[in-house]
């Protein structure tokens, strides 16, 4: 059964997973761009550096999961691809059909998409 209590501080650690991740992964950028990589380069190593170390940290420490990363990082990465889609596909009806500005239209489909991407994450990628 679940445990509304567990599944909050999973909830929790998530988010601090995905705070730290983003601050991190721009942190990456910012030093790639400072020592003059290209820009489009330092995005792709941050990105790169990112998913590996969301998967890290939801597996071992948000999660707790001790199947096989095999099983495992497939899903990781559908979830993660189906929230790329999603948020690509929903932020063109948010800003030019529903007319909301992009930075706060981007923002809530942001919570939204973590929300979603957590109950994929425990459900389905470490369950």
């Amino acid at each position: 059964m679940l445990s509304l209590r567990n599944t909050s501080i999973e909830f929790l650690k998530f988010s601090v997973v995905g705070i730290f991740n983003t601050v991190a992964g721009y942190a990456i950028y910012y030093v790639l761009l400072f020592y003059h990589l290209h820009y489009l380069a330092a995005l792709l190593i941050s990105y790169i550096f990112g998913i590996l170390n969301n998967y890290y940290l939801n597996r071992y420490w948000v999660f707790a999961s001790e199947h096989h990363f095999k099983r495992e990082l497939p899903r990781f990465i559908i979830v993660f691809s189906a929230n790329i889609l999603l948020n690509v596909a929903l932020l063109p009806v948010f800003v030019e059909l529903l007319k909301f500005d992009p930075r706060i239209a981007q923002l809530f489909l942001q919570l939204c998409l973590a929300m979603l991407t957590f109950l994929g994450l425990k459900f389905w990628s470490f369950q």
